[in-house]
């Protein structure tokens, strides 16, 4: 598994850029205990804790033994941008069973998934966005008398117009199947066979522009295009 999360942290680095962080990422012990992490200090990363790490982002990494979905829960955000730097990352033992198995390509991009919600394609980090919610998400009823729900960030629709061929496109559609809640995912009857479907249908899922697009947009990164 280790192999896998560097090979996955390697692909997002060659993808996007960020601002370096000014200052340490400190972690409270007490943090740590109630999320199950660390119970005692002398077994814990004592950097972490003090003086701290001079890292961009912590994502602390978990396993339990139930469930089949790695799963991602963002919890400290920078105070000047809002972008999220501690975050903790669940793996299921069934899928940490599965490394090895001819597996390992479908694994990485479960990884990357989750990596792309923490990074912001996540809809507790969409009111973040220049301009918060009214210039990242657009909901209207389209001619089925149906609620679809679109990102109409710059970069993303100018990307869908080009790909589309339609200069009158509103965004990009979320997935619709939330109804309490926005999607943190493409639709998939627009992108299907991109990774960040809800469902990853294909062990061959495409990393698309219009996820760069979207990352670049939240106006955290810059992202170099494949």
């Amino acid at each position: 598994m280790s192999l896998l999360l560097n090979s996955t942290l390697n692909d997002i680095r060659k993808l996007i850029n960020v601002n370096h962080l000014n200052y340490p990422i400190k972690l409270d012990l007490n943090f740590l205990k109630d999320n199950n992490i660390c119970f005692d200090e002398r077994r814990c990363d004592s950097d972490l804790i003090s003086p701290g790490v001079f890292y961009d982002l912590v994502v602390i990494l978990t396993m339990n033994s139930i469930g089949s979905y790695i799963t991602s829960e963002n919890f400290f955000k920078d105070s000047s941008t809002n972008r999220t730097i501690v975050s903790i990352l669940t793996i299921p033992s069934s899928i940490i069973n599965m490394v090895g198995t001819n597996s390992d390509h479908y694994i990485k991009l479960l990884l990357l998934h989750q990596f792309t919600h923490i990074l912001g394609f996540e809809s507790n980090s969409f009111q973040y966005f220049p301009g918060g919610l009214k210039d990242t998400i657009k909901t209207q009823v389209d001619s089925r008398g149906v609620n679809r729900t679109y990102i109409i960030t710059p970069k993303v629709v100018q990307l869908a117009k080009k790909y589309y061929n339609c200069d009158n496109i509103i965004g990009l559609e979320l997935e619709d199947q939330e109804e309490d809640h926005i999607s943190s995912h493409w639709e998939a009857r627009i992108l299907l066979g991109e990774y960040m479907n809800s469902i990853i249908y294909n062990p061959e899922a495409a990393i698309s522009e219009f996820t760069l697009a979207l990352l670049e947009d939240s106006g955290w990164y810059t992202v170099n295009y494949y």
